[in-house]
C-alpha cells in the first residue's frame, strides 16, 4: 500500500498551561510528519473546574493529515508533555457544513390554510340561571367556615 491510501484526518484539540506550548505542539505534530491543513485560534479559557491545580488554560486545536501509525506517536508525545493539561484526537472529524438561508416557497408550494366556519350548534350557550354572584358565594362560605 502507498502512504496516500494509509493518510487520515485527525482533528487535535488541547488545553495547554501557556500559549507559546500551543506552538510547540503543533511543531512537534509537523515533526512526527502530520500535515497541518487547518488550525483554530488559540483562546485563552477558564475551566469550569481546577485541573492540576489550574483556574485557567489556553484551548487549541488543528486538523491535519498523517499516517495511522504517526497518531501513536503524537498521543504518547502529548500524555508525556507537563504542559499539556488534556488533549482529544479525534480519526474523520465531521465536515463543516456551510447553513444556507431558507428561501421562500413560492406560491404552488405554500400549504394552503382552510378556514373552517365554526357552527351555532359547537358553541356552547351560556345560560344566565346558572350563574351566581359574589354575595352568594361568601354566604355560602360563611356557612360551611362555621
Amino acid at each position: 500500500m502507498s502512504d496516500a491510501i494509509k493518510q487520515k484526518e485527525y482533528e487535535i484539540a488541547f488545553l495547554v498551561k501557556e500559549e507559546q506550548d500551543a506552538q510547540n505542539i503543533k511543531q512537534d505534530a509537523l515533526r512526527l510528519g502530520f500535515s497541518i491543513t487547518e488550525q483554530g485560534e488559540t483562546k485563552r479559557i477558564t475551566l469550569a473546574y481546577p485541573i492540576e491545580k489550574e483556574q485557567g488554560a489556553w484551548f487549541g486545536f488543528f486538523r491535519a493529515t498523517a499516517a495511522s501509525d504517526a497518531i501513536k506517536g503524537l498521543s504518547d508525545e502529548l500524555s508525556l508533555n507537563a504542559s499539556c493539561i488534556r488533549n482529544m484526537i479525534v480519526s474523520d472529524p465531521p465536515q463543516k457544513t456551510v447553513e444556507r438561508p431558507m428561501r421562500p416557497l413560492s406560491g404552488s408550494q405554500r400549504p394552503t390554510i382552510r378556514k373552517q366556519e365554526i357552527s351555532q350548534k359547537e358553541i356552547p350557550a351560556q345560560t344566565s340561571g346558572n350563574m351566581v354572584t359574589n354575595e352568594e358565594l361568601e354566604k355560602k362560605l360563611e356557612e360551611i367556615l362555621k
